[in-house]
């Protein structure tokens, strides 16, 4: 998920040249965030049936294609947007935290890489930060253990695709990830 969030910084170049650009992606979790896309015509789930397309490239090919050098990799920033109906939702879930907020996430897929996350005990000293609440953006069998971190506030059973953890994160104030998704 990490590689099609980060490329997808390319597809509006793709709709500058005068493509159709039609979005397929690994799950319908990403949807909400790939059809926000400036230039993104249709959004599909791989396994669905394709509309008919003329030409096709994987996202990690657009940077060759486009002749990407450091200097010119695509830097619009945010290049992802939450759906807009998503932000009054989570901003009312933060709205009675004036502090500091920082969002977590301690683990990644253990495949390929099983070292890519870290015991969420070694995050615990965050929760002494004076004026800092913590909010889990951890999912999935890993999230369970949030309970392990003393302050940790735990939303992500509102959590149900990439568009509310999107919609989540523009309310925070940081974020730190193992993970490329988040």
């Amino acid at each position: 998920y990490g590689d099609t969030i980060q490329f997808a910084r390319y597809l509006p170049m793709v709709a500058q040249r005068g493509g159709v650009v039609i979005a397929e992606c690994q799950s319908a979790a990403l949807i909400p965030l790939m059809e926000n896309i400036p230039g993104v015509s249709e959004v599909c789930v791989m396994g669905e049936e394709l509309p008919p397309f003329d030409l096709e490239s994987p996202l990690l090919s657009l940077p060759h294609i486009f002749g990407t050098e450091l200097d010119t990799v695509p830097d619009r920033v945010p290049y992802l947007a939450p759906p807009p109906e998503r932000l009054a939702h989570w901003r009312e879930k933060l709205s009675g935290d004036p502090g500091f907020k920082v969002g977590l996430v301690w683990a990644g897929k253990p495949l390929p890489d099983p070292f890519r996350s870290c015991p969420i005990a070694e995050l615990t000293p965050l929760s002494e930060v004076p004026g800092v609440t913590l909010y889990s953006l951890q999912v999935g069998e890993e999230g369970a253990k949030a309970h392990e971190c003393p302050g940790l506030v735990d939303l992500t059973a509102g959590i149900r695709d990439f568009g509310d953890t999107a919609a989540l994160i523009a309310g925070l104030d940081l974020v730190i990830s193992v993970d490329t998704s988040v």
